[in-house]
């Protein structure tokens, strides 16, 4: 994107100007760490790993933008402008190639008629952000990052729908329900004035700035010393359940079972505060460990087969400075789950 927004004296307004930039800082990822070996089915592209164990890493830079008379399409945040059908380059990024290489904003535009919203609107919406990894820790950022200018902002655009957790959390983090804007993949919206930002986090690669700016604005309601042993249950979701659930917690009975869907914002980050220990099946719950205080432990249940494996837990546990280890095993069957979690424990010096 050009840094020019006026070519001359006598135009109109409201045309693209910077709002901020942050430069983003180099930083480190260790290795993951496995109680009993580490050979795991990865995702390879063109033979190459897609996700490194360890390095150096470096954030990306973070713009925040403003410009009237733009739209969004579709679920993924890609602004651009009515008048000439371009994308702005910095937000159309698709999953596996820009959008825009895909054919998919020129067709989009054709089909779909606008929705205007009047006022000053700031755009959220990020790929795959209707899941809650990638809500809290790449699209919550965006507003975290326009937070000075959220009071006066009269709609927040964000990909997916009315989620109740998602709700909650946007309400938390102070934007009225009433002024939320949900897109899916055929959305077509103008604005009068949008306010957007780039990527401000790597997919599935959170950072030293990005947990600061969760925990800034997040902090717990009471200060208080770690003493929680947390079993992150997934009774509500079809997937990775843990079989013997209620047997782990009778032979760990430190464990306080928690379904985190069921929680708001508010318990959520002070139930973290207070953890000392987090433990349950690889899943969305582990977004949460961003809450947890310094030197405290993590032990994510992963999936021994049929799941790719993605360091994104391990890499946040790395930057938040916890203890973190892989424990491979059957979710679905009972047998040598407890002694599995039990030598993880003493792994951790937690016995």
């Amino acid at each position: 994107m050009d840094r020019r927004y006026r070519n001359g004296i006598h135009e109109p307004e409201g045309q693209l100007q910077i709002l901020k930039e942050e430069q983003g800082a180099a930083f480190w990822y260790t290795p993951p760490r496995f109680l009993y070996d580490d050979s795991v089915d990865r995702v390879l592209i063109n033979g190459k790993d897609r996700y490194l164990d360890a390095g150096l890493f470096v954030e990306p830079k973070r713009v925040a933008y403003s410009m009237n008379y733009v739209g969004t399409i579709g679920n993924t945040g890609i602004v651009y402008a009515p008048e000439l059908r371009t994308a702005i380059s910095e937000t159309a990024i698709g999953y596996q190639e820009k959008a825009s290489d895909a054919g998919y904003l020129c067709q989009s535009i054709r089909t779909l008629p606008p929705v205007y919203f009047k006022g000053v609107s700031l755009c959220i919406a990020k790929l795959a952000s209707e899941g809650y990894f990638h809500f809290l820790h790449e699209a919550m950022l965006k507003l975290v990052f326009c937070k000075e200018w959220i009071d006066k902002v009269d709609h927040v655009t964000i990909s997916g729908e009315a989620y109740p957790p998602i709700v909650a959390w946007l309400n938390y983090a102070g934007v009225p329900t009433e002024k939320i804007r949900f897109t899916d993949g055929l959305t077509n919206y103008h604005y009068e004035q949008l306010i957007f930002t780039t990527d401000l986090v790597t997919d599935m690669q959170p950072s030293p700035w990005s947990v600061k700016a969760l925990r800034n604005t997040f902090p717990p309601m009471e200060s208080k010393k770690p003493f929680r042993w947390i079993w992150a249950s997934r009774n509500d979701s079809s997937s990775r359940n843990v079989a013997g659930e209620d047997a782990i917690l009778k032979a760990f009975p430190k464990f306080e079972k928690v379904v985190f869907s069921q929680l708001t914002p508010g318990d959520v980050v002070q139930l973290m505060h207070e953890c000392v220990l987090f433990c349950g099946p690889h899943g969305a719950a582990f977004s949460n460990i961003v809450f947890q205080q310094q030197g405290t432990s993590v032990i994510e249940l992963y999936p021994e087969s049929d799941h790719f494996f993605r360091p994104v837990y391990s890499r946040l546990a790395n930057v938040c400075e916890l203890n973190h280890v892989h424990v491979k095993a059957n979710l679905q069957v009972e047998a040598g789950m407890i002694n599995k979690i039990g030598d993880a424990l003493k792994f951790l010096n937690l016995d």
